[in-house]
């Protein structure tokens, strides 16, 4: 017996198209026979098999699709060639879009926006804002591109991950207006917040703390304890290592810092 059917409960879209709300023919996962639940375009966005849900006011369209055990809901929107699937579950405003892909244990809330053919499983939680371009017209994606995220990952507030950048591993931690672009990489225990910017094919883990202005890109690596503030610039092949802890710095070309004796050390490499 299938799991829902489509009701003749309606709802148009700005474009004219018509969703259908779904309800539950039988008892599955968490959900009873009878269920109200969300919209979606046709039964190919829902799957028949597992778990997989759309509840509340939740939307599912185009040839977006939700499979095993995953779960869509408050007014979350699923739409272009979108994918969501494993224990993944997307709710409060969220706006899937494109040809992302959402697995894994992964939840997206708030009004998180995710497109383009990027990629979000293992334990990833985002709870993001949304934002629009400086003219004002345009949404912009909180993570984009062919970026991918994947281990214990927590994202907050206006952030922006896109390009080819990768976060992944334990307690990574990225708010505020953090920005990781292009194809720079962010692992185990690093956290970026304020206005900080992680670019190029730079390197950010274990413990390190990179916030406000401060600005790592190129070949440049931060790692071990550091924390580096204010309008920093860490480029070239630079490493920051140790324990350094300093804000408005520049370090460039093969500089390598760290600390003795509670001082800052610098070298070449």
């Amino acid at each position: 017996m299938r799991k829902y059917y489509m009701s003749n409960q309606t709802c148009e879209l700005s474009d004219g198209r018509i969703l259908y709300r779904v309800i539950a023919n039988r008892d599955f996962g968490n959900v009873k026979k009878g269920t109200v639940g969300g919209f979606i375009g046709d039964t190919r966005n829902l799957s028949q098999d597992g778990d997989c849900w759309v509840a509340d006011d939740a939307a599912v369209y185009d040839t977006a699709r939700v499979s095993a055990n995953a779960w869509i809901g408050g007014t979350a929107t699923v739409k272009g060639g979108a994918m969501i699937t494993g224990f993944a579950s997307v709710s409060g405003d969220a706006l899937i879009d494109e040809y992302a892909y959402i697995g894994g244990h992964a939840q997206i809330k708030g009004d998180t926006y995710i497109n383009g053919e990027a990629s979000v499983w293992g334990n990833v939680v985002a709870n993001c804002v949304a934002f629009r371009s400086n003219s004002g017209k345009t949404l912009m994606p909180n993570i984009s591109g062919r970026s991918r995220l994947n281990g214990i990952v927590f994202l907050y507030d206006r952030i922006a991950i896109r390009d080819t950048a990768i976060i992944d591993g334990i307690n990574v931690i990225i708010r505020n207006h953090a920005k990781i672009i292009e194809n720079a990489g962010v692992f185990d225990n690093a956290v970026i917040e304020g206005h900080a910017i992680v670019s190029g094919d730079a390197r950010a883990f274990q413990h390190c703390i990179i916030r406000d202005r401060t600005k790592v890109t190129n070949d440049a690596l931060v790692c071990g304890y550091s924390q580096i503030g204010g309008k920093s610039l860490i480029t070239g092949r630079a490493c920051i290592t140790g324990a350094a802890c300093f804000c408005n710095q520049i370090f460039s070309g093969d500089q390598y810092v760290t600390t003795r004796g509670g001082l800052l050390h610098i070298s070449t490499c």
